[in-house]
């Protein structure tokens, strides 16, 4: 419970953990008391409803509730919140001493939908946005509200700001208020009370809100837990949901796919409606039909293959997972790699690590085709164009003529090296490509980096240590032809960079479960009793 003050480590800039954000740090400083004390729980709340049995002609639904601790490490795994908010007696049983155990809930998480039950705030209609409130950016085109002032955001200068091309105004508006507890409290004062549900019998559903209720459908319960109203972010929207939504849209209008499009026949009404982009407007054909001119933002027909032959080169890495090794036996060249030239009687002040080094590895050696490191599956390229996955692509860092640069390649094989006291090292061999930024094998284009694979690159150095590897994965470059590849990075799930600090209490016994459990077989290199 006190890993997010005691161990994170803090990085300015860097958001990786709810304790990062600025709403933990309002709390923290508004509830000095209860932030001073790392075992205080904070939480998330998060819901979303449901019709049971796929019903939804059903005049109910179910709405679980999910309490999410984030005291806690993200990899490690209510309750009458009123009490807990003023500490209930607990027992430290490393301290060992009783001390009062505070929880609160920060926020919520749900869908758009499930935000209409968690705030009281309806989200549909003119206006549903949840932030604006009654500083809406809404207008209604056709038939339906449309939410088309996100351009008051802007800086006041930017040029987009007095263009008349998106929806044929100015945007001379000020972003909307920031409204704070209170004034949502205020708010929902003006809102009657109702009796909740779908049900027929209840005359209360279907009831008009008064001018002054605007879209507040009822008072949260939460607003009972006394420090609600002054929290910084009450509500978060459920990031899967929108991004799947907005990935379909933009797939379905790039490849103008019927019914999964938003430039339809409406949409290219509203263009006319809205006296905007008239070289986009219907065209009234020879037959009496309407057709849609082409548009810059769909693909031609031959765009559309293209895009669906790079797509089928896609091989994404494995997120997570456990392969056993396949095991080779073999002897060790010596020439292969060099440890230590150097063989010295031990001294009592050098280590066992040291010791077992400069005396050189034993003469046999294990190869493997696969292996996880720190949670992160490797695969030898031979191995890997056998699988549907890609697991083969590797990224170090290392120094090029004084300058330190990113070194790219494949992974050729993987090497066991056993030495005295047990001791064992892990290598890759790698096949690098010219990674050298002032080199025409290598293209940098915004944020995209491009690298011809057919190019060699210090072929006497394929070796690294293990834990000094990257994962990257590689998508076919078509401009540039079938030997260059494009770079991607991976964020592996279940794979967290968070960093810790170094002060670490060390006799803090560590009962977490770490994504290091995942590395068993690739175990970190370490001291064992002889």
């Amino acid at each position: 419970m006190r890993w997010h003050k005691e161990v994170r480590k803090e990085e300015p800039g860097i958001l990786r953990h709810p304790p990062d954000g600025m709403a933990w740090k309002h709390f923290d400083n508004i509830y000095p008391d209860f932030a001073i004390d790392s075992k205080s729980i904070q939480m998330g709340l998060a819901s979303d409803g449901f019709n049971p049995f796929s019903n939804l002609s059903s005049s109910y639904s179910l709405w679980p509730v999910i309490l999410i601790p984030y005291n806690m490490p993200p990899w490690a795994s209510p309750n009458e919140l009123k009490e807990l908010w003023h500490g209930i007696d607990a027992y430290d049983s490393y301290g060992v001493h009783m001390f009062k155990l505070k929880d609160v809930v920060l926020w919520t998480i749900s869908d758009f939908p499930a935000y209409a039950y968690l705030f009281g705030w309806s989200t549909a209609g003119k206006l549903a946005c949840p932030v604006c409130l009654e500083d809406r950016r809404s207008r209604r085109i056709t038939d339906k509200q449309c939410f088309t002032g996100h351009r008051c955001y802007l800086s006041a200068n930017h040029s987009w700001k007095r263009s008349k091309d998106y929806d044929g105004f100015s945007e001379l508006r000020d972003p909307p208020r920031t409204f704070t507890g209170e004034d949502i409290l205020k708010q929902l004062e003006e809102v009657h009370v109702r009796t909740p549900g779908k049900a027929p019998n209840n005359s209360s559903r279907k009831c008009k809100r008064g001018a002054n209720e605007l879209n507040g459908s009822k008072r949260s319960v939460l607003f009972d837990l006394s420090y609600w109203s002054t929290l910084l972010l009450r509500h978060n929207l459920d990031v899967m949901h929108i991004e799947k939504n907005v990935c379909d849209n933009i797939a379905g209008t790039l490849l103008d796919i019927e019914g999964k499009t938003k430039d339809n026949l409406k949409a290219r009404k509203d263009l006319q409606d809205l006296n905007i982009r008239e070289e986009l407007w219907l065209k009234k054909t020879a037959s009496n039909k309407y057709e849609k001119p082409h548009a810059s933002y769909t693909f031609t027909r031959e765009e559309c293959k293209s895009f669906c032959q790079f797509i089928r080169t896609v091989r994404l890495p494995d997120g997570y997972c456990k392969v056993d090794p396949l095991l080779q036996d073999g002897c060790l060249e010596r020439n292969a790699i060099w440890i230590s030239q150097t063989k010295v009687q031990k001294p009592t002040i050098i280590s066992d690590d040291l010791y077992a080094l400069s005396q050189g590895a034993l003469e046999r050696y294990h190869s493997y085709q696969s292996c996880v490191v720190n949670g992160v599956q490797f695969c030898c390229k031979e191995y890997d164009d056998t699988l549907q996955t890609q697991c083969s692509g590797v990224c170090t860092e290392g120094d090029h003529n004084n300058e330190n640069i990113l070194y790219y390649g494949f992974l050729i094989e993987i090497l066991e090296l056993s030495f005295i006291f047990y001791r064992k090292i892990y290598l890759f061999r790698c096949k690098w490509f010219n990674s050298d930024p002032k080199d025409k094998s290598v293209y940098k284009e915004n944020d995209l980096t491009s690298i011809n694979t057919k190019s060699n690159w210090y072929v006497n150095e394929p070796f690294i240590l293990a834990n000094q590897a990257q994962q990257v994965f590689y998508l076919l470059d078509m401009r540039r032809g079938s030997n260059w590849r494009f770079i991607q990075k991976v964020n592996h799930r279940n794979v967290y960079d968070i960093p810790e600090t170094s002060e670490v209490v060390s006799n803090i016994p560590n009962n977490d479960v770490f994504q290091a459990d995942e590395s068993v077989q690739l175990p970190p290199f370490r001291p064992v009793e002889d």
